[in-house]
This record gives structure tokens, sequence and C-alpha cells, in this order.
């Protein structure tokens, strides 16, 4: 498995938008891609701003492909969103899951 993770930053009176962008535009075309697993999203107040963390998991990279293309190193940030957040990277990570842990 594949966990793909990206970091923004958005003033605390945006960061409810931001959520709700993402559960009615984003999280719908994730669930609609071949090989997408899951999705979260993470807030931490930070001084005046929420730290924002995303993290989806796909069963291979060629899934993640699936969804962000051949430059799947990129960032994948809709005008709307941009619009909401103070600061976001143009990057994201990916991670291999090597060990889990269930309930």
């Amino acid at each position: 498995m594949i966990v793909r993770v990206w970091k923004a930053r958005a003033k605390a009176e945006n960061a409810p938008a931001y959520r709700a962008h993402l559960e009615s535009h984003v999280f719908p075309i994730l669930r609609s891609l071949a090989g997408f697993v899951g999705a979260d999203l993470m807030e931490r107040v930070d001084d005046d701003e929420i730290e924002l963390i995303v993290t989806s998991r796909w069963e291979t990279l060629s899934a993640v492909r699936g969804f962000a293309g051949d430059t799947y190193e990129n960032a994948v940030v809709a005008p709307a969103a941009r619009k909401l957040l103070s600061s976001y990277d143009e990057d994201v990570s990916h991670y291999e899951v090597t060990a889990e842990c269930k309930s």
C-alpha cells in the first residue's frame, strides 16, 4: 500500500470551508478511482492558523498516477482550494506501508 501525504495551512476561519471542499469535491472523485483505498484530513491548531495534513492510501503507485498523472510527486490543488489556503506544499510525499497494526 502507498500513502500519499500533503501539507497545507489555512487561517482558522477558512479551515472549515477547506474541509467542506475536500468532502464535497475531492473525496467523491477519489472514491471513483481504481486502486483508491481511503483518505484522511488531520488538523492541528498552530498559532493563528490551522495546519492541515491530507493522507490518501492507494493499492499501488500506478493507482496514484491514475489520480495525479505522471507528475504524481506534484500536489493536486484545485483553484477553489487554493483560495482557502494560506500556504501549501507544491510537492507530496509517498510512503510504502511496510508494517501495520489494526484493532
